[in-house]
């Protein structure tokens, strides 16, 4: 039993993390915007794990705000509206939050501008203007609905992409990543190999 817009077909249309622009508080420390300056600015850049090639962009500011006592990250960036096709410029201020571990230094969040929960990942879905988390914008995880054949397939391309050199040489699996350990790689290509044999294995048996 259910109304309009509950059951399966509700979660089928429901937007996939896989195909949003993720925010991730773990990548923004990697290329150097963490732990933030004052008046520090430039672009976000995502690409395509698998051909390298460029996905979307938004340019960033950050700064301290004194009333509020805390960071602020600043997105700039456009939008293709649906209905109309034309490009909408947007401005979003995203509040930033901090914790302490027990293990010493300091942790960075971001605060949810919808709900105002912090969160380590915001996500801007293709139909939609503005970054939020995981809940607000209803999102699922591919892996929730796909057969065990493709999830596997999934995992090892996942490990490829990870593997794959980004500036020369992209998409040769025998080059191995700079600042690898050779134990390291050898040990994710074979990960790979087997997580390739495994979703062929399994997707032999589901069409049996």
């Amino acid at each position: 039993m259910g109304g309009d817009g509950s059951g399966r077909y509700a979660w089928s249309m429901r937007c996939r993390v896989e195909d949003t622009l993720i925010l991730s508080m773990k990548d923004l420390k990697e290329i150097g915007i963490l732990p933030p300056k004052t008046g520090q600015l430039g672009e976000i850049i995502w690409r395509n794990t698998i051909t390298g090639e460029l996905d979307a962009s938004v340019g960033y500011r950050l700064f301290w705000d004194n009333q509020q006592d805390g960071w602020v990250i600043v997105l700039r960036y456009t939008v293709t509206e649906l209905r109309t096709g034309q490009k909408v410029g947007h401005e979003y201020h995203i509040n930033l939050e901090t914790s302490y571990p027990n293990y010493g230094g300091t942790r960075y969040w971001f605060t949810c501008p919808v709900c105002g929960k912090r969160a380590a990942k915001l996500y801007l879905p293709p139909v939609k203007a503005e970054f939020a988390c995981r809940e607000c914008h209803s999102l699922s995880y591919q892996c929730q609905r796909e057969e065990s054949w493709m999830r596997a397939k999934r995992r090892g391309e996942k490990i490829k992409g990870r593997l794959r050199e980004r500036v020369e040489k992209r998409g040769m699996l025998n080059c191995k990543p700079k600042y690898m350990h050779e134990r390291t790689y050898l040990r994710l290509i074979y990960q790979a190999s087997e997580w390739q044999a495994l979703s062929i294995t399994r997707l032999v048996r589901s069409i049996k």
